[in-house]
């Protein structure tokens, strides 16, 4: 399967806003109904019927830009996919590749229907943090990370992604090896942080530290960074006051 937009990514020279996709894990609980162990949504595409209701959840984002004219990017649903996590659920650890590629499959066929001139799709191969989102997991170093991240985004690149993602991460290592392994594949990557309500990482670091942290040990590889799952109340100033080029 060849990627799309790999090599030019359409959100970074779009004079108009682009949407993602939001909080499936969040809706395939609350208003699908389904238990996801460990808060792992990658398992329901082997459910009967799974590819349906994740499609439906997906297609629901997809209408919105549609209706506004705008791009969307639609992150796989393999956020809980690295090998530990996998292998917690009950999966062979050689079975990571294999999910990378039947949700970007799964992103494709959306993308194939639902793609227009005004509403272009990109694919991105969703990465999450390896211990609890909202506990420490700084002991995790870049070594155990990469090999941790390897598998996964070698699936991402062999299946078509446009590009990778690392989301709500508070571990700069596991920023840093995500990236370090997008620049082995040749992807492009995201890289979003998720802060405490004085703004800042989990590890103390500020958005402003950690950013040039993953930049001056990856090359300034990443193609941007974002913030998620926090609200703006917490870290808006904090994006205000920042200075990059200092």
């Amino acid at each position: 399967m060849n990627p799309k937009y790999r090599k030019s990514l359409p959100q970074l020279s779009s004079k108009y806003l682009f949407l993602s996709d939001g909080g499936i894990e969040t809706t395939l609980i609350f208003k699908k109904g389904l238990d996801l162990p460990q808060f792992a949504s990658f398992p329901i595409l082997y459910i009967e019927n799974g590819e349906e209701i994740l499609k439906e959840v997906y297609v629901a984002y997809v209408r919105v830009a549609m209706k506004h004219k705008t791009g969307i990017v639609l992150e796989t649903p393999t956020w809980r996919a690295s090998s530990s996590w996998v292998q917690k659920l009950g999966y062979p650890a050689e079975k990571v590749g294999e999910i990378s590629k039947d949700s970007v499959k799964l992103l494709s066929k959306i993308r194939d229907e639902y793609e227009n001139a005004s509403t272009p799709i990109i694919i991105s191969g969703n990465l999450g943090p390896l211990s609890d989102a909202y506990k420490s997991g700084e002991s995790n170093s870049v070594e155990f990370a990469m090999k941790e991240y390897h598998d996964q985004i070698k699936g991402f690149s062999e299946s078509g992604a446009d590009m990778v993602s690392i989301v709500t991460v508070s571990n700069t290592n596991e920023a840093i090896a995500a990236t370090k392994l997008a620049m082995k594949f040749d992807l492009p990557i995201m890289v979003s942080f998720s802060v405490e309500t004085d703004g800042k990482l989990l590890n103390g670091k500020s958005v402003k530290e950690a950013i040039q942290q993953v930049d001056g040990d990856t090359e300034s590889y990443v193609a941007y960074y974002g913030i998620n799952c926090a609200h703006p109340i917490h870290f808006i100033q904090n994006v205000r006051e920042m200075d990059l080029d200092t």
